[in-house]
Order: C-alpha cells, then structure tokens, then sequence
C-alpha cells in the first residue's frame, strides 16, 4: 500500500516548507538539527530523480545553502529560479548563491502586496518593557517572544495582573491546551491583549501584531519574530508596526 503514495511523489512539486526548522547546522562544530542528514537525503533523492523541489523559508543558513547548491551541481542539476524582495539582491547569502549559478528572479507582486513598514525600537530595562506591554495591550494585540520556557513563565506571571486578556504558548503544550491556546490567540487579536511566546510562534502560528517584543537572540529567530508584525496586509493599513 505504499506504493501508490511513492508514485504521488514521483509525479509531484515537493516543497520543504519552513525549511529553516530542519536545515540547519554550525559549520565545524558538528551541531545540526537531529534530522537534518536525513531531510538532505530525501532532498538528493528528489533531485536525482528528477523531481521538481521547492525549499520555502525566509532565513536558510548560508552553510545549508551552499551544502544544497552542492548536491544540485554534482548531480547535474542546478538553482533556476529564487524568488526575492528587490531590496535583498546584495545580500550576502543571494550573492553566494548567484556565484553558483543561480537566476535571481524580483517577485515585484509579492512585493507590491506583502511588503510593509515597521520601526525597530530598543527597551533599556525590564520595566520600560513591561510599561510598554502593558499600554499598547489596552488597543490591540501585544507579542511577546521569550527564549526559553522559563523566561516565558516568568513573563507571564508578571503580566497577568497588569492586562485584561493575556494568553502562553509554548512547544510543551498539549493538544487541548494548545487549541485553547489558539482560541485565546484569535480573541486577543481582535479586542487586545498579550500573548507570550517561545520559538513555536516563530512558524508554527499563523498570527501577526501590531508590536512585538522580542529577547536578544540569533538572527534568523529575530528575522522569523519580526515577520510576525503587521504581517496581514489589512493589519497593516490601520497601524504601524514596531518590533
């Protein structure tokens, strides 16, 4: 019976999608995520045999990059096509990617459609933090990102008090807190609130805010985070974005 399913997807456009949660490793320090030789596997197989694949992500590691480009030009096959925002052609990743053949193609629709504004705001202490938090809560949604469960617990504990409507989501939630979780999320997005938050809510949740509040952290989370502000073209009309 897995014979069918083999046959979809050898007949199919593959895509890795959010593919920065899986491809990625520290070049030198034999640190990678536990999956990521096996994804690079299914992806070589995929292209070996010919089959169309598309990789979606917005902060791929440059080392990742290289390592795929690799396995494309050694079988024969090389990058045609990366869809980008015109003001990110001299990146250094882009440009990399250009000496290995690839054809830089400007996505002006997606750019016309998507693309909006924010400021980029630094708090001096935990309190101007929490002050600010608890301000912008009482006109709209408010995200806060913690880098560990920990510090979210904390975070919430010193919130809870402070605003109305306040909701935590973290990887360690079960299914039904999850939903409920989730629930609580669409609410505080249309009358207000807080909502705290680990790495799941870098992908994982489709939600956007006027603020986000973000600890330091390495630069493709602070990328994902910042993605979640004002992300919705209606949003983004009626405010203006801060992270």
């Amino acid at each position: 019976h897995y014979y069918p399913t083999l046959m979809a997807i050898f007949t199919s456009l593959v895509v890795f999608d959010e593919s920065h949660m899986y491809l990625w490793e520290n070049p030198g320090s034999g640190i990678s995520w536990p999956g990521f030789q096996a994804v690079l596997a299914a992806f070589k197989l995929l292209v070996r045999i010919g089959v169309p694949v598309v990789i979606e992500t917005a902060t791929l590691r440059t080392s990742a990059i290289k390592l795929i480009s690799r396995s494309i030009r050694n079988r024969g096959f090389r990058i045609e096509v990366l869809k980008a925002p015109s003001n990110s052609t001299n990146c250094h990743y882009i440009k990399a990617l250009c000496q290995m053949g690839a054809q830089i193609v400007v996505d002006k629709e997606w750019e016309n459609e998507k693309l909006v504004g924010w400021n980029t705001l630094v708090f001096e202490t935990w309190e101007d933090t929490i002050n600010s938090i608890v301000d912008d809560a009482k006109s709209g949604p408010v995200l806060v990102f913690a880098n560990t469960v920990q510090e979210a617990l904390k975070l919430y504990s010193r919130l809870a008090d402070r605003v109305e409507r306040i909701v935590l989501v973290h990887g360690r939630l079960n299914e039904n807190d999850r939903r409920r979780a989730e629930e609580r999320i669409k609410n505080i997005e249309c009358k207000g609130g807080v909502i705290v938050a680990t790495q799941v809510a870098e992908a994982g949740l489709n939600i956007s805010a006027p603020l986000v509040i973000t600890e330091l952290a390495p630069m493709d989370s602070l990328i994902q985070r910042a993605g979640r502000c004002a992300r919705f073209k209606e949003n983004s009309k009626k405010v203006k974005g801060n992270v």
